[in-house]
């Protein structure tokens, strides 16, 4: 499996049309091989690039003093949809975009009249484009 590991500290998501800023991340992309030996190859191995993944971590929030409305609820089961983790400066526009994320695990934190923060693993659903 060929791995690939970056991380940042900015992004955006969206969970039920609330935006959410992504104030940190980290994600490895994943392809996995699949053997194509077969007795056309003269005793060698042959292997191809197989499904392709990104999974990782991300801190994302939602600030009452900033934002309108109440947080959204992200729990373990949660979706997170058209995810851009940024790659630098946002204004160079380099970034992952992945149209739907699975949220696996969350823990969140709260302060009083203030941010709304959730730590989250996740893993990308389906085809995503990775960073140009």
């Amino acid at each position: 499996m060929a791995q690939d590991h970056q991380a940042g500290k900015l992004g955006k998501a969206q969970v039920g049309g609330v935006d959410l800023h992504i104030s940190q991340w980290q994600c490895n992309s994943e392809t996995r091989e699949f053997d194509s030996t077969n007795t056309g190859t003269d005793g060698y191995e042959t292997a191809g690039h197989g499904t392709s993944k990104m999974s990782g971590t991300m801190r994302a929030v939602w600030d009452a003093n900033t934002a309108a409305g109440l947080p959204p609820l992200i729990d373990r089961e949660t979706i997170l949809t058209n995810v851009r983790l940024y790659i630098g400066d946002p204004a160079n526009s380099v970034f992952h975009l992945l149209p739907i994320v699975l949220v696996l695990s969350v823990n969140s934190t709260s302060e009083v009249h203030g941010a709304v923060s959730w730590e989250v693993s996740w893993r990308s659903s389906g085809p995503f484009t990775p960073a140009q």
